[in-house]
C-alpha cells in the first residue's frame, strides 16, 4: 500500500499538469501533502544501503560523473562510509578522514579496511574537527564507549535518558587551511556528517566552494539540527551563493528545486547532495519534470 501511494505522489510531483485544472489551494494541499508523505515514508531512513546514499554513489560511478580524485570524509565515525566509497570508486587516490571524538577515532584507526592493501590509495586519519575557524573546543558524547557525538548539542533518546554525557577537548581547523597545508587543490567528493555543525564546515570551505574546486558535497540533515539552530535553508542558501545546485536524496531518485525545499524544513532528513556548476551541467540532460518547481534525476 505504501509503495503504491509513494508512486502516486511521485507522479503528482513529477507531472504537475495532472492537477493543473484544480483550484490553486487544492493544488497546494496535494503538493505539500505529497512532499510530506514521501519525506516520511520513502525517505525517513538512515540506513546507508536503503535511503539512497549508496545508490547515488553507484549512479555517479555508472554515469562516470566521478571516477577518481581526492575524497574528504568529515565526521568519519568508524569508517563505514569510506569503506563503501572506495569499493565503488577504485580510482580514488586519497581519502582524508576527520573524526574528533576520541573513543570513535580509536575505532577508526583500527578499521581493517583502512589498513588493507589498496596499493594506489592512501588514507589520512585526522583526530580533529573541521569548522568555520581555527580554535579549541569541547566535543560531547553519549558515553565513553559510544560512537555518537556532537560539537554542540546532541539529543538523548528514550533508551539512554539515564546516560551521562562525557566531554573531551578537541581542536578545530578550517577546510580551506587544511587543503592549503596538505596541497589539496581539488576535492572530488566531500561528505559531511557532523550532527548539526554542517554550516560551520561549509564556512570553513568557503574558498574551495566559491572557486568550485569541490565537485560534490553531501551532507546530513536531521533532528539534531533543530537543537543547534542550523536550518536546512541556511545550508542550501550557502551552497547556492557558492553556485551549487542541491538535491534531496531518495532511494531511487534525486529531487531538485530550491524554492520548494521550504517543505523539507521538518528536521526529518536525512541526506542532500550539492553539485558544482560543472557537474550540474553534466546531469541537466538527464533531469525530468517541469522547468519550474521540482525536477527529478532518476537513478534506476
Amino acid at each position: 500500500m505504501f509503495k503504491l501511494l509513494a508512486l502516486l505522489f511521485r507522479s503528482v510531483l513529477w507531472f504537475p499538469k495532472w492537477c493543473s485544472r484544480l483550484p490553486w489551494k487544492y493544488r497546494e494541499v496535494i503538493r505539500i501533502g505529497a512532499t510530506k508523505f514521501l519525506n516520511r515514508v520513502e525517505n525517513l531512513n538512515y540506513e546507508f544501503e536503503e535511503n539512497g546514499e549508496q545508490r547515488v554513489l553507484e549512479f555517479l560511478s555508472e554515469k562516470k560523473l566521478l571516477t577518481s580524485g581526492i575524497v574528504f570524509d568529515v565526521g568519519a565515525n568508524i569508517g563505514d562510509w569510506t569503506r563503501t566509497f572506495v569499493e565503488i570508486f577504485p580510482g580514488v587516490t586519497q581519502v582524508h578522514l576527520f573524526e574528533p571524538y576520541p573513543p570513535t577515532f580509536a575505532k577508526l584507526k583500527n578499521n581493517r579496511v583502512l589498513q588493507s592493501g589498496y596499493e594506489s590509495l592512501s588514507f589520512q586519519c585526522n583526530a580533529f574537527a573541521l569548522g568555520e575557524e581555527k580554535m579549541s573546543s569541547m566535543i560531547r558524547g553519549v558515553g565513553a564507549g559510544d560512537v555518537r557525538a556532537a560539537l554542540k548539542e546532541i539529543p538523548k533518546t528514550s533508551w539512554d535518558q539515564a546516560t551521562d554525557f562525557v566531554e573531551y577537548p578537541i581542536e578545530i581547523e578550517t577546510g580551506d587551511s587544511y587543503c592549503k597545508a596538505s596541497g589539496v587543490e581539488n576535492i572530488s567528493f566531500l561528505k559531511i556528517d557532523v550532527e548539526g555543525f554542517e554550516l560551520g564546515v561549509f564556512q570553513g570551505f568557503e574558498e574551495m566552494l566559491s572557486s568550485h574546486r569541490i565537485d560534490f558535497i553531501q551532507f546530513e540533515y536531521g533532528r539534531v539540527n533543530v537543537l543547534n539552530r542550523v536550518t536546512l535553508h541556511s545550508l542550501i542558501s550557502f551552497l547556492s551563493r557558492c553556485g551549487y545546485e542541491t538535491a534531496k536524496i531518495y532511494p531511487t531518485y534525486l529531487r531538485f528545486g530550491y524554492d520548494e525545499m521550504q517543505w523539507d524544513e521538518n528536521w526529518v532528513g536525512p541526506n542532500y547532495i550539492g553539485f558544482s556548476p560543472k557537474k550540474f551541467e553534466e546531469i541537466k540532460p538527464l533531469l525530468e519534470g517541469p522547468k519550474r518547481g521540482y525536477q527529478f534525476l532518476p537513478m534506476q
